[in-house]
């Protein structure tokens, strides 16, 4: 079976969890086990077979990837690990094949302009003093004609139903 490609679009800011203390960083790739939680946890709400979703997944019936940047017709994927120095981030498909294929050693990385890290401040209020306190909140903010793509190999109708679910409740942290 050939994979399918689903991509995400997202009109308000995501915030992606990374390890680490607070808030003020976020990462840009949609790790495949939190897609998998938002899923089946999708599943679970709209009570449709998050048992069964979760047997296919284990069993490797149903395969999908992380989610990685894609903007109007490019995809953009993690440059690999190879023994030269790293020097990017992101890599076109094409660069991308170029570099796993041997063809080329060194290439410049490709910058993804339709992603915007954000800074957003946000208040706290004690709940015994009431005293105020700012934070920062970092998240990713997508231009029109670009988000998060994933592939996915096997039966996708749980991962349509859920993802019908999640355009309306948002995937990632601090989706108030």
């Amino acid at each position: 079976m050939k994979a399918k490609v689903f991509k995400l679009y997202f009109e308000t800011p995501l915030r992606i969890e990374v390890a680490g203390i607070g808030l003020e960083k976020t990462g840009d790739i949609l790790h495949s086990d939190t897609l998998f939680g938002a899923i089946a946890n999708a599943l679970s709400r709209l009570n449709e077979g998050v048992e069964e979703f979760i047997s296919i997944v284990r069993n490797g019936e149903l395969k999908f990837s992380s989610g990685f940047p894609f903007e109007n017709g490019t995809y953009y994927l993690p440059a690999p690990q190879l023994p030269v120095e790293k020097k990017w981030r992101f890599l076109s498909l094409e660069n991308f094949e170029k570099v796993i294929s041997g063809e080329i050693q060194d290439v410049k990385g490709d910058e993804v302009k339709s992603i915007e890290k954000l800074e957003i401040p946000k208040v706290v209020l004690d709940r015994t003093t009431s005293n105020s306190g700012i934070y920062y909140l970092a998240a990713l903010k997508f231009a029109k004609n670009s988000g998060l793509y994933f592939m996915v190999d096997g039966n996708d109708r749980a991962i349509r139903q859920a993802l019908k679910f999640l355009q309306d409740e948002g995937i990632g942290g601090k989706r108030t």
